[in-house]
């Protein structure tokens, strides 16, 4: 008789996301409105409602390069360029990107080895894009449209009771400095 390993069988088994609706409830009641204690626990809530990552956070401009923010896992890379991996990207071009295989991804940074697959969201304050959400798995294949769709609501929730134009003002203050 052979017994599957357990922990193996949970990596195979795509991940039933949870009812992203009914948890924005839950996320509202955690937000203050501070936008760094927002961030922090916005982090956490997902590394902990979302099944199978290894990582959940925010990356933040400030004019000349993506800084780490806020987040839930293992230490990270502390700056990211705007032209490198999926963060720089999906900064870049203020879009969401999900990645398969990371490994295959042009100028991928691997902070974690253990990470195969991500997902990026850009996060848009007053028509500028300020930083982005930044959601990696030991997985391939992890992330699905559901799961982006899923996130940009609870994305929105945080936005809608965060207030980021500080943080907005200070992007646009260093990048029209000389």
């Amino acid at each position: 008789m052979t017994l599957l390993n357990p922990t193996h069988s949970q990596k195979t088994l795509a991940p039933t996301p949870p009812d992203f609706k009914a948890k924005s409830a839950e996320l509202d009641a955690l937000l203050t409105g501070h936008w760094f204690t927002d961030l922090a626990n916005f982090s956490a809530f997902l590394f902990h409602e979302l099944p199978d990552l290894n990582w959940a956070g925010f990356y933040l401009s400030d004019g000349h390069q993506l800084i780490l923010g806020p987040f839930a896992g293992k230490p990270a890379c502390t700056t990211i360029r705007f032209d490198r991996g999926v963060c720089g990207a999906s900064f870049s071009k203020s879009e969401a990107l999900l990645v398969d295989d990371v490994h295959e991804f042009p100028g991928h940074i691997a902070c974690d080895a253990a990470s195969n697959s991500e997902m990026v969201l850009p996060v848009i304050v007053e028509n500028e894009c300020v930083g982005v959400l930044d959601l990696d798995s030991p997985s391939r294949a992890r992330f699905k449209n559901e799961d982006r769709d899923g996130v940009t609501l609870w994305l929105n929730v945080l936005l809608h009771r965060c207030d980021l134009r500080p943080l907005a003002q200070t992007l646009k203050t260093r990048t029209s400095s000389p």
